[in-house]
């Protein structure tokens, strides 16, 4: 519902969306990954930053919630590979949902 009300109801405009947001999702979480294996932290709140938009109108809060944490480097060094695995799969379920979708 979010993403046709985004998309103002026009599905074509929903579908582009739609395979934007998955390819681009995809790309970023391999971003995330690296950048966590690399003790980039930085670049980790670079890219969660940049899927804040994206998920803002698709996610739920607590996605967006953690989405933040990693956004604002509030997640112990200790912590952000656990983290990212859980931040990881809450994606993917978006993804399969979207994917389901039919317009």
């Amino acid at each position: 519902d979010n993403l046709i009300g985004f998309a103002q109801n026009d599905t074509s405009f929903a579908e582009t969306l739609r395979s934007i947001f998955i390819e681009d999702s995809i790309k970023r979480i391999s971003s995330m990954q690296q950048a966590a294996f690399n003790k980039e932290i930085d670049k980790m709140s670079d890219v969660a930053h940049s899927m804040k938009p994206s998920l803002a109108q698709l996610a739920s809060k607590d996605l967006q919630s953690l989405n933040k944490r990693f956004e604002n480097k509030e997640i112990p060094e200790n912590e952000i590979q656990s983290q990212l695995r859980i931040f990881e799969l809450h994606v993917n379920l978006l993804i399969d949902d979207l994917k389901r979708i039919s317009f």
